[in-house]
């Protein structure tokens, strides 16, 4: 009964997806699932879009998430980028902090985000999209 309108992720050895729950919202929990067991693993983790490590061990994907407002593929792209294990303790923050602010009088918004991760094939870097907007 919950939805996911962004891109899950499977694991190197297809065993595991990973997910942020919702669609265009500010929150994403995270959520892990065993396909083979149906059994779903709720880290205290918030992110969305995540990238497996080739040896399957971390995860890079777009967390600390300051409003949404603007995605992409179902991505807010007012996020920072995030590499590690599930464990949120073991989460580090990579990219530039992420801005989204908005004035009404004159009307500007500004925003900027990390998404998209891709690691390299040997797992020692993650390359992302950086986005920044002015409207």
């Amino acid at each position: 009964d919950e939805t996911v309108a962004n891109l899950p992720a499977w694991s190197p050895d297809s065993k595991f997806l990973a997910c942020g729950i919702g669609h265009y919202v500010r929150s994403y929990p995270l959520v892990i699932i065993d396909v083979e067991s149906g059994d779903v693993q709720r880290p205290e983790t918030q992110g969305v879009g995540p990238a497996w490590s080739p040896d399957g061990t971390q995860l890079a994907l777009t967390t600390n998430i300051l409003r949404g407002g603007s995605w992409r593929r179902g991505i807010p792209l007012d996020g920072a980028l995030g590499v590690g294990t599930i464990d949120p303790g073991r989460m580090s923050i990579v990219s530039p902090a992420p801005t989204n602010v908005s004035v009404k009088e004159p009307y500007s918004w500004t925003y900027s985000g990390a998404d998209s991760p891709v690691w390299s094939p040997d797992g020692s870097w993650v390359a992302y999209t950086w986005s920044e907007h002015v409207k």
